[in-house]
C-alpha cells in the first residue's frame, strides 16, 4: 500500500500530540523517556535510496498516519517498511526530515538559502503535516513565518507611488498562496499570508495579489477576515489615522486618500457596498459564510472596503466614514457592536430568495425619511440629487432586482 492511500482522517484521537519541549521534567522521564528504545521501522522516502529507521511506537503515537499504516495489519505492519511517494509541494525529503525533528524534539527549524525558499519549505511541511494528522505544528511554523516576512520586509515604506513593491510580500509569491490555499480552514500559515498581505491591500492602489483574491476563494477569505482584524486597530496620531500592521506589528499612516478601484460590475459592487458596514462595524457580518463560499463575493467585499476608508476622517473623535449605499456618516465601532443598513438588506445571496416586493414595501416604509440631499440654485432651476447617476443612488427595489441578477452572474 502507498502512503497517499492512507486517509489521515479519522485516526485514532488517543495519541499525544502535545509539544515534548512543554512537559514537565517529570513527565516526560515517564511518559517519553520509554519510547526511545523498541522495534524500529524503515521509512523510504521517494526511493530506497533516502532510507530512514525510526523508532516504531514513537513515530506512531505522534503521527496518526504512520500508526494506522504500521498498526492496522497492513503490508506496512508485516513488513514494517513504508515507502512515501514524491508529492510535489507535499511529500518530500525536507518535509519528512523535518517532521522526524519535530517528533523527537517538539522543535520545527526551517532555515533555507533564501527567504522565498524556507516560505515554500514551510508550506511543504504543513501541508505533510496536515497530510499525517500532526497537531501542534501549526504555531511554530506560523510564527517562522512571520519572522522571515518581517525580516524580509522592505523598510521604507512612506512612499506608496503605483507599482512600488509592497512592504510585507517581497518573498511571497502567488504559488505559495496557492499552496497554502490547500491547508484546512483556520490554519496559522494561511493566517499569516493574509495577515502580511493587509498592509499592501489597504495602501496601494492595487495590491498584489489582487488576482488571488478573485481566483483563490480561501485566500479571499481569510484577507476579508485579516482586514477586518486590522480596522480595528485604527487610532488617530494628531491629523492622521494610523493602523497596526499584523506582521511587524509597527503603526503606519493610513492612505486614506488613496484612489482605489473598486468592483468592474455595478451590480456586484451595489451589492458589496451595501454589506461593508455591517462587514467593518461586526465581530461577524450577515454574510460571513458566502464570503467564504463564493469567490466573487469575497473579492468584492473586501473591494467596496477599501473604497470606503477613503472616506473616513478624524475631525475630532470619533473615527467615522461614509455609509457607501445611504452617504450617511457613521462612527467606526472598534468593539464592532453596531449595525445599521444590514438589517434592511434582503438576504439575496441565499439561494431561496422568495420574499419578492413585500420586504422591498417594508425597507421603504422603514426609511421614509431618508430623502437624498438635494441643492436648489434658483427658482427657476429644479432640485438635484447630488448622487444621481451614482449606483448608490438606486431604490431599494431597484438593487433587489440587481441582487437577483447578480446571483446568476457568480
Amino acid at each position: 500500500m502507498s502512503a497517499h492511500d492512507l486517509p489521515a482522517v479519522g485516526m485514532p484521537t488517543k495519541h499525544v500530540q502535545e509539544s515534548i519541549t512543554e512537559m514537565q521534567s517529570s513527565e516526560f522521564a515517564k511518559t517519553i523517556l520509554p519510547l526511545y528504545s523498541g522495534a524500529a521501522v524503515t521509512v523510504y522516502v521517494g526511493s530506497v535510496d533516502n532510507k530512514f529507521i525510526l523508532l516504531k511506537v514513537l513515530l506512531c503515537l505522534r503521527c496518526p498516519y504512520f500508526a494506522a499504516m504500521f498498526e492496522r495489519g497492513f503490508k506496512e505492519d508485516i513488513e514494517q517498511t513504508a515507502t512515501l511517494e514524491l508529492i510535489d509541494g507535499v511529500v518530500s525529503i525536507r518535509a519528512f526530515e523535518t517532521l522526524i525533528q519535530w517528533l523527537f524534539t517538539g522543535q520545527v527549524t526551517i532555515k533555507e538559502a533564501t527567504p522565498g525558499a524556507s516560505i515554500s519549505a514551510a508550506i511543504e511541511f504543513s501541508r505533510f503535516a496536515d497530510m499525517c494528522g500532526v497537531m501542534g505544528t501549526e504555531d511554530q511554523v506560523a510564527e517562522r513565518l512571520r519572522v522571515i516576512i518581517r525580516d524580509g520586509r522592505v523598510k521604507d515604506s512612506w512612499s506608496y507611488s503605483a507599482g512600488e513593491l509592497e512592504t510585507n510580500t517581497q518573498n511571497i509569491t502567488s504559488e505559495h498562496i496557492i499552496s497554502a490555499s490547500q491547508l484546512s480552514h483556520g490554519h496559522a500559515v494561511r493566517e499569516i499570508l493574509a495577515m502580511a498581505s493587509v498592509e499592501g491591500y489597504i495602501q496601494r492602489k492595487s495590491h498584489r495579489f489582487s488576482e488571488e483574491c478573485y481566483d483563490i476563494p480561501e485566500f479571499a477569505a481569510d484577507l476579508l477576515l485579516a482586514v477586518k482584524k486590522t480596522l480595528l486597530t485604527l487610532t488617530m496620531g494628531g491629523h492622521t489615522i494610523e493602523f497596526k500592521d499584523p506582521i511587524s506589528e509597527e503603526r503606519f499612516v493610513l492612505y486614506g486618500s488613496l484612489p482605489l478601484d473598486g468592483p468592474e460590475n455595478q451590480v456586484r459592487g451595489v451589492l458589496a457596498m451595501a454589506c461593508v458596514e455591517g462587514y467593518l462595524q461586526r465581530e461577524t457580518h450577515k454574510f460571513s459564510k458566502e464570503a467564504e463560499l463564493i469567490p466573487g463575493f469575497a473579492a468584492d467585499l473586501p473591494a467596496a472596503a477599501r473604497l470606503t476608508m477613503t472616506t473616513i476622517s478624524c475631525q475630532g473623535y470619533p473615527i467615522e466614514f461614509k455609509e457607501p449605499i445611504s452617504g450617511e456618516c457613521s462612527v467606526s465601532s472598534v468593539a464592532g457592536i453596531s449595525q445599521n443598513l444590514l438589517t434592511t438588506l434582503p438576504s439575496s445571496l441565499q439561494s431561496d430568495f422568495d420574499r419578492g416586493g413585500q420586504q422591498s414595501d417594508e425597507v421603504d416604509e422603514d426609511h421614509a425619511d431618508r430623502q437624498p440631499e438635494t441643492i436648489q440654485k434658483s427658482d427657476d432651476e429644479p432640485a438635484k440629487d447630488m448622487r444621481q447617476g451614482h449606483p448608490m443612488s438606486e431604490t431599494v427595489s431597484n438593487q433587489k432586482a440587481r441582487q437577483q441578477v447578480w446571483l446568476c452572474s457568480v
